[in-house]
């Protein structure tokens, strides 16, 4: 994952990458700090979560100067390839992962992971955990199944890809899932799509992008939407505040250890 060779890149992967260059996380829904109460309660955290329509994606980021760590706290709805999506997207920002935990309890996933940049620092200032929290949540949001869901298919290429997603953003129109395999020569994918503020697409905007892919030798026909999680509108990201510097006062560790039968077994769905 940390030198990936030309060619060989994970699609799933390289999607994430794409959506990062594309900065899809500025835009996103701003980054809620996680209940550190959930956190830690384990089965009555379950209960709670199943109150809730759609649990939302927290995501909380601490230095624990004694050690040389940023630890990033989250918490979120339980879900085939989430380890996956978290890990990329550190990777992707040059962490590396030292230590982690991760589990679930009924609907809600929780992950800890200690981490420092590749430079050896950790999480310094107000706008790097503003940022590294925004991407967390924003790849794990990704694969939500709301919005239009469409069906590509094309000639395989080098580059259909990226000029797919350069139009849907020339468009106003943006990406929060993907699934992509390829079939003998064929490139076949399915996007879920919403306009670049998080609203619904109007028909007129998807006639409009199917015309021009089609000069670029590409089909695209809409499905019936896929239920899923409801749409959220992008918001701009809150003020930032002086973070605690202090250790934290609880880890999720001891706990989860003492609950390792109960992790959830979404995580064995994972492919690199």
């Amino acid at each position: 994952m940390s030198a990936p060779v030309r060619g060989r890149v994970h699609t799933e992967r390289r999607m994430h990458q794409l959506m990062h260059d594309d900065r899809d996380y500025e835009s996103g829904p701003a980054p809620t700090p996680v209940d550190e109460e959930h956190f830690c309660m384990g089965d009555r955290a379950a209960t709670a979560a199943r109150s809730v329509h759609r649990t939302q994606t927290r995501v909380t980021i601490e230095n624990w100067e004694e050690r040389g760590y940023a630890i990033v706290k989250m918490t979120s709805r339980d879900r085939p390839k989430l380890l996956f999506d978290t890990v990329c997207a550190l990777t992707d920002m040059h962490y590396v992962v030292f230590h982690a935990t991760a589990g679930a309890q009924g609907p809600l996933a929780i992950q800890e992971y200690y981490i420092r940049h590749k430079d050896g620092r950790t999480v310094d200032s107000n706008a790097e955990r503003q940022k590294v929290s925004r991407c967390l949540v924003a790849a794990v949001e990704r694969r939500a199944s709301h919005g239009v869901r469409v069906e590509v298919r094309a000639t395989d290429r080098s580059g259909l890809l990226s000029d797919f997603t350069r139009m849907l953003r020339e468009h106003g129109l943006s990406l929060l899932r993907v699934e992509i395999k390829r079939q003998k020569e064929e490139a076949i994918g399915t996007f879920f799509l919403v306009t670049d503020t998080g609203g619904e697409v109007r028909p007129e905007a998807l006639c409009a992008v199917r015309a021009r892919v089609a000069e670029m030798g590409i089909s695209l026909d809409v499905a019936k939407g896929a239920p899923g999680w409801p749409p959220v509108k992008k918001t701009r990201a809150p003020a930032t505040s002086p973070a605690d510097q202090e250790r934290p006062r609880s880890s999720l560790g001891s706990f989860l250890w003492s609950h390792l039968g109960k992790l959830s077994n979404n995580f064995g769905l994972i492919r690199s």
